[in-house]
């Protein structure tokens, strides 16, 4: 046997093993080489000198340092000269070159805080046609028929009867008699309760209470007959009764009023010059006669009457009443 090798495996070939691991380091040291160049490229841009345009037109050209809140930091390009650095305050700076800056690394996150919002313009929509249909209405009353609505008439209806109450009080107060005023008043409403409460109130003839005088005994009248005979002396005549008389007007009739004039009928049992006297009263509710005064409030009194074994209370106002007399009760 010969000692004859092959040239796979002669020392002066690499073998596939050898070529595969070149390749792979090859491959690698593409990738690290790129790295380093995308790693470099911020710092190689802020070794170039940049233009920065202020707002009021000037400009500052030169390196960038360094980004800080307030400001900018910058080293002036003095073509050669020893390196001065200056601060550029970020509200000097331009819109257009904070957007330049937005872009940079170190100054971009300061720059973009300064920076105006986009103005987005509206795109102009087509005019929309807009059709208004009118509502439903009802329909409007024709001539007549307000009044044939039975709301309207119950309205008319509450007026008219206020109208005749208002009548009938304002009689009361201007001391004429009720009953003509609310007739007035219902065939003239407003006009006639109107022209009462303007006229003044009317007044009955002023009375001052009559007391009558006691007849005195005559003196004893002697005639001569032709016969003798005795002579007797004539019997004297009884006293007249005493009426008093309280018109209104000349007294006020009030609480007080009645409380000191006739305290003697005020008693549960009334005393020895009140038990023969009755009390009449004259008022705008008619004329009511009674022994005794119930009882006496602030605006009205309580008239105790008389109707065959029984007694009731009359309830008679201050402001109705148009006269007050003690009479006997024979009278």
């Amino acid at each position: 046997m010969s000692d004859h090798k092959s040239p796979e495996s002669c020392g002066n070939f690499p073998s596939v093993e050898n070529s595969a691991l070149l390749s792979q380091s090859a491959m690698f040291l593409k990738r690290a080489v790129w790295m380093i160049l995308f790693a470099a490229c911020p710092a190689l841009a802020q070794i170039q000198p940049v233009t920065l345009k202020l707002v009021n037109g000037g400009t500052v050209v030169g390196r960038i340092i360094s980004a800080k809140d307030q400001h900018l930091q910058v080293s002036l390009d003095l073509s050669g000269a020893a390196p001065v650095y200056t601060n550029v305050a970020w509200a000097r700076l331009s819109q257009e070159t904070l957007r330049e800056l937005s872009t940079n690394r170190t100054a971009g996150p300061y720059a973009a805080i300064f920076l105006d919002p986009v103005v987005q313009q509206r795109s102009a929509r087509a005019a929309r046609r807009t059709t208004i249909s009118p509502p439903p209405r009802l329909d409007r009353p024709e001539g007549g028929n307000l009044f044939a609505s039975p709301v309207m008439l119950v309205l008319l209806l509450l007026v008219y009867g206020a109208n005749i109450y208002a009548g009938w009080e304002i009689g009361a107060f201007r001391q004429w008699p009720p009953a003509v005023t609310a007739l007035i008043a219902g065939v003239f409403p407003i006009i006639g309760p109107a022209m009462f409460l303007a006229i003044p109130t009317r007044r009955p003839a002023p009375e001052m209470p009559v007391e009558m005088p006691a007849s005195t005994e005559e003196a004893p009248v002697f005639a001569e007959e032709t016969t003798a005979g005795p002579v007797e002396q004539q019997a004297a005549k009884p006293a007249a009764p005493e009426v008093l008389v309280y018109p209104r007007g000349q007294f006020t009739f009030n609480r007080r009023f009645f409380e000191t004039k006739f305290a003697g009928f005020l008693k549960l049992v009334p005393g020895e010059a009140e038990r023969d006297k009755a009390i009449y009263v004259k008022s705008a509710r008619g004329e009511y006669t009674g022994h005794r005064l119930s009882k006496v409030e602030p605006n009205e009194l309580y008239l105790q009457i008389r109707k065959g074994n029984a007694t009731e209370d009359v309830m008679i106002p201050f402001s109705e009443i148009f006269e007050v007399q003690v009479r006997p009760k024979d009278a």
